[in-house]
């Protein structure tokens, strides 16, 4: 999904390649669900994992869906979890994983 949203970034640009290259890294899912399982004091994941949701949310962010909300519906028979659970993930991001992803973020554009 990043890579469809970053294929569209200038394909002929050795910077946007880099770029492409780092974020894709910092961002994979893997490395998302490291970060907020380590960084984790009370959060957990059963069936919704973080970068799930955070696939969702950046699909908002780049415009590509009008809400979370409606990202949920065109995904609804890939996941395995209803809306609230979606909602109730959110609603409970412990600080720690916030801070964590904030700082990739950081480290990603400097």
């Amino acid at each position: 999904m990043v890579a469809t949203i970053f294929e569209r970034v200038g394909q002929e640009s050795p910077v946007a390649v880099m770029v492409r290259a780092t974020l894709e890294n910092a961002f994979s899912a893997p490395a998302l669900d490291r970060l907020v399982v380590c960084t984790a004091e009370q959060q957990y994941t059963r069936t919704l994992l973080f970068s799930t949701v955070g696939e969702l949310m950046t699909t908002v962010v780049v415009r590509q869906e009008k809400s979370l909300h409606a990202a949920f519906q065109h995904r609804r028979q890939q996941l395995a979890v209803g809306i609230s659970s979606l909602y109730e993930k959110l609603g409970r991001m412990e600080r720690g994983g916030s801070e964590a992803i904030s700082a990739r973020i950081s480290i990603a554009a400097s």
